[in-house]
Parts: C-alpha cells; structure tokens; sequence
C-alpha cells in the first residue's frame, strides 16, 4: 500500500489509505465500546490510518484487517462520508441491481454484460478467471482485448469443490459454439490454481485449441535478492526472446 491508494471498508465505504501507526489512543477511539479493553495484539500490531470525505479518519486494528479491500473498480471514487447512510444505500443498490452476465459470468446490470456486447472485442480468445475482480483486475491494464470466462472457484478436493461446482462445462460447450482459438489460463499460482489449469488444459487441447497460462516471474522493479526461487524457476522457464 502506498499512500492515496483507494482502500474499501465493508463496513464504512471507500477512504483512502492514510499510513500505519501503533498509537494506543488512536487504536481505542476505532473501539465501539469506549470501556473495551485493547488486545496487547492491537498495541504490538498497529492500525491502519483512512481517510474520507470532509477529512473524517478512520483508524482500523490490524487485527480487524480482513474487513478492507483494495478499490478495484473503473476511474476514481468518490469517498464516503463516515456516519452516513450512503454507504448503505449503495450496497443495498449493488445487491438489488447487480447480477452475474449469462454468457461469461462478469458482473452485470443487463442479461448480458458490456464486454460480452462490445463488438470491438475479440471473442476468439477466452481469458479463464477465477472470480469476477480477477477479470477487472486484467480489465483495468487496458492491454487485453480478447473477453473472459468466469469459473466462480478453483478445484479444491480438501474443501469438497470439484470440476462440477465450476463454471467448466459452460466454457467447453462455449469453445465449442464461438470457434475459440485461444484459452489464456489466468488462475493463481497456488496449489489450487495449479490443479485446474492442469484439469482445464487436458480436457481443452483435444478440441484443437491453443491453450496458455499467464506468465510468472519477477515483477516490475523487482530485486532478485528478494524473489524466491520458485518464481526464479518461473521466470526462466517463461523467458521471452530479446527484440528492439
């Protein structure tokens, strides 16, 4: 995190990170209860500093830290205004309106969804995601121009998900009917991920279409001392050649 980025409360709407503190007022005035005690967690820990609308801080424990999220949608938002009722009439609007699109399963306020319907785009290539803010993330670096294909999960027997929980024969019989010549498989790099690309590849290449998986390997600006060497391997083995 750096500070301005756009961070989302559940709880209290959109702010902006402010930076990290571990003073103990600041950390009790975040409290609901001003008699409840703070955990020697939250004092060695920390909190996050938000800003929003009208200058309002919010200071949230590290502790509590599963309750925000990096803003990942399109242009910037608005912040929200602490103690108000908009928040909650926004996320009761996105319930009622918000719905998955029929064909690739993005969110979607229509039947189907804007890059389903967008004829600029190429729908001979099918980006494999495993949520909807994965595809948004793709989306936001404005690079690809092929459409996407949502699975709502990942293989995972020790939590009883398999082929069948997935969103997989939808993307099989779509293959199919929509002539896809590419199948780009962008789930994480994680045992779970790993399983269903390996189970997606095997059951796409006999219908004679090219599958690929995302690249991995040492990011922008990265160090090598820092990058471990699994993603070392990753970045070899994905090398791309040289040009001017």
């Amino acid at each position: 995190l750096h500070g301005g980025t756009y961070i989302v409360h559940i709880d209290h709407g959109i702010g902006r990170f402010g930076g990290i503190g571990n003073d103990k007022f600041q950390i009790s005035n975040f409290k609901s209860n001003p008699n409840e005690k703070i955990s020697n967690d939250e004092q060695k820990d920390g909190y996050l500093i938000l800003k929003y609308a009208q200058r309002d801080k919010l200071f949230v424990p590290l502790s509590v830290a599963e309750k925000l999220t990096p803003y990942i949608g399109f242009g910037e938002p608005k912040l929200t205004r602490l103690g108000g009722s908009t928040w909650e009439k926004t996320k009761r609007k996105v319930k009622e309106d918000m719905r998955f699109c029929r064909k690739c399963g993005n969110l979607s306020e229509a039947e189907n969804c804007s890059i389903c319907n967008d004829p600029r785009r190429d729908k001979t290539v099918v980006c494999v995601v495993e949520e909807p803010t994965d595809l948004i993330l793709i989306e936001k670096s404005g690079r690809y121009k092929g459409v996407y294909h949502v699975l709502f999960g990942v293989i995972a027997p020790l939590d009883g998900i398999g082929p069948e929980e997935l969103r997989i024969k939808e993307l099989l019989s779509r293959i199919k009917e929509d002539k896809v010549k590419e199948v780009i498989l962008a789930s994480d790099s994680n045992a779970e991920g790993e399983t269903t690309a390996l189970y997606l590849t095997e059951h796409i290449q006999p219908l004679k279409v090219r599958v690929s998986r995302i690249a991995y390997g040492i990011p922008v600006g990265g160090n090598l001392d820092y990058i471990d060497q699994a993603t070392l391997i990753r970045a070899i083995e994905g090398r791309l050649p040289v040009t001017k």
